[in-house]
């Protein structure tokens, strides 16, 4: 859930008061997501909280490497501990630090660029696209920057079968889930009107002045929320490559 405040007096102001609130509710939107992704990577330590990856993966399906330096043997190793999809894992995630890292595997070995994919998505700019993405295995690998380092610049990268066909065999993977009849809205919006703080105020009385506290400004109060989880069908659609060394950040100006 997250919350804004708009001040009516400002609503006031605005020539189309619905345009502000459309703005900042989309902007409430993008916060919702933005955290989604983060507690994916997150260790939450409860798996009745919303799960992060590392809370659910399952045991056996995870290659700790205590700071060792990523190899190729690492890499396939993680990859094939995958059993749904017929062994094949259909994403590979982590942030572009540890894919930086994956990348200098390459260059350290002469062999230039990483292994690139064809994949879509959204470009601000140019709309929907195509073009090519780094991949291991033929499998593409996305970036999710709102994963954080391992302590001691150590990395962590995400090998997963992504989607589920509700059937009973092994082909059960990770899902995002939502309540049913919020499928296409996905986002629950309550409006309250309300107050920004309180101001002081002496009240003049002869003999005996009182102060008192008074709201300062109404708004209108947003609350946004989305009802949201994460579910895994089959503990071999997830498995987990963590703790090799990060190639260095070096300064930037």
């Amino acid at each position: 859930m997250t919350r804004y405040q708009i001040c009516m007096a400002d609503l006031d102001r605005v020539r189309y008061p619905e345009l502000l609130k459309e703005i900042e509710f989309e902007l409430a939107k993008t916060r919702l997501l933005y955290r989604y992704f983060q507690r994916v990577g997150e260790n939450t330590g409860a798996t009745n909280l919303f799960p992060g990856l590392r809370n659910m993966v399952g045991t056996g399906q995870t290659i700790a490497m205590g700071g060792a330096a990523l190899t190729f043997a690492a890499m396939d190793q993680a990859y094939n501990l995958i059993k749904s999809n017929q062994g094949r894992p259909n994403a590979i995630m982590s942030n572009s630090r540890a894919q930086r890292t994956f990348a200098n595997l390459y260059f350290g070995a002469g062999a230039g660029e990483p292994p690139m994919i064809a994949d879509t998505w959204f470009d601000p700019i140019r709309g929907q696209v195509t073009a090519g993405i780094t991949s291991f295995k033929g499998t593409p690998w996305y970036i999710n920057d709102l994963i954080d380092d391992l302590p001691s610049s150590q990395g962590i990268i995400y090998f997963m079968v992504l989607g589920d066909d509700e059937g009973p065999g092994h082909e059960r993977g990770i899902v995002g889930l939502v309540p049913t009849d919020l499928a296409s809205t996905w986002f629950v919006k309550r409006e309250a009107n309300g107050v920004i703080g309180t101001q002081t105020i002496t009240v003049p009385d002869p003999g005996n002045p009182i102060t008192v506290q008074l709201p300062t400004l109404p708004t209108q109060d947003t609350w946004v929320s989305w009802p949201t989880g994460i579910a895994m069908g089959s503990q071999g659609s997830l498995s987990i490559l963590s703790g090799f060394a990060l190639v260095a950040n070096l300064p930037v100006t």
